[in-house]
């Protein structure tokens, strides 16, 4: 009897402490492949699949390749109903987005307004771009600066941008921007910030700002990678840099540890995670200058309608009497 109950006992108990560690070591150990969303920058040009097997090795799974709408709005709400709808096909639970450019915008409010981090478990961005509106002054006063352009022109930042929809008639300056995303997105998903300290076409000083918010608003697993020179696309190349995006991943548990992990543990990721205090000024003058793009639209759209009031009262008092008689 003794002996039967030692069973009952034994066979009740041993559940409760094999599914806890069997759960822990899914969490400690990853799958060995990994999906990759890869999304481009607003010409397609970006986030390659070649260049992204190469930068994560042999643990991708598959790449799935974003398009990039024939009429891009900059990361806001077409770009954003491309990712989604291929997101919605895909139920991959190891996965994560390597983004370019215009393709970090869309991530970024993507995670900030829809998916909410539930099937992605980190971001590579690299040349994040933090608003729509700073990359189109950045890039006049960038490759453009030799022509006739109106970017130093006064307040140029509220009114320019609306020029540019010329170009990116599905813009709006004041719509989805990511720095005034983040505060939105999951603390708990890493995150790679990469871009090169002369870019021509986004800012550097844009993406420290974004390092910060993201760091001010409670994410640890935030890092920045600066690079010398003035590339924007495929920022790394070198086997250094390989290894440092896989010694990040697999300290989050995003890829599995594999045999030259032990080389990676060397790396020094607290130089990837500098103090963001350092750059509160660039984040402050930034996010204020797009809380006056959502101030200048209400008065925008306030003095419209006075106009719009005022001629119907002028129109009226000449056409009443006509009308009368």
């Amino acid at each position: 009897m003794k002996g039967r109950k030692l069973i009952l006992i034994f066979l009740f108990i041993v559940p409760f402490i094999t599914v806890p560690c069997i759960r822990s070591m899914e969490r400690a150990c990853p799958d060995a492949t990994l999906q990759v969303y890869a999304i481009p920058g607003q010409n397609g040009s970006g986030s390659e699949p070649e260049y992204v097997a190469n930068l994560l090795g042999q643990n991708v799974a598959t790449i799935v390749p974003i398009e990039t709408p024939s009429a891009p709005d900059l990361g806001q709400e077409r770009c954003i109903r491309y990712l989604r709808a291929v997101l919605s096909k895909n139920d991959s639970k190891n996965a994560i987005i390597h983004a370019t450019s215009q393709g970090t915008a869309t991530t970024l409010n993507y995670l900030a307004n829809e998916d909410k981090g539930k099937c992605i478990k980190g971001l590579i961005l690299e040349a994040p771009l933090a608003t729509g509106n700073s990359a189109i002054i950045h890039t006049l006063n960038g490759p453009l600066k030799n022509k006739p352009v109106i970017a130093n022109l006064p307040f140029s930042y509220y009114w320019v941008p609306y020029c540019a929809k010329a170009s990116f008639p599905c813009y709006w300056p004041s719509g989805k921007q990511p720095i005034k995303s983040i505060d939105k997105i999951p603390t708990n998903i890493p995150i790679i910030l990469i871009h090169s300290k002369n870019d021509p076409q986004l800012s550097y000083n844009d993406t420290c700002a974004l390092y910060y918010g993201l760091r001010s608003h409670g994410n640890n697993n935030v890092y920045l990678i600066s690079k010398d020179g003035c590339n924007h696309l495929q920022i790394m190349q070198t086997e250094a840099d390989k290894q440092l995006i896989r010694s990040i991943l697999e300290r989050h548990n995003v890829l599995p540890y594999s045999d030259s992990s032990e080389k990676r543990e060397e790396i020094n990721l607290t130089e990837y995670q500098p103090d963001h205090m350092q750059f509160k000024e660039l984040y402050d003058s930034l996010i204020n200058k797009e809380r006056n793009h959502d101030c200048l639209r209400y008065a925008g759209c306030v003095l419209g309608f006075s106009i719009c009031l005022a001629l119907f009262k002028v129109v009226s008092r000449f056409l009443g009497p006509c009308i009368r008689s």
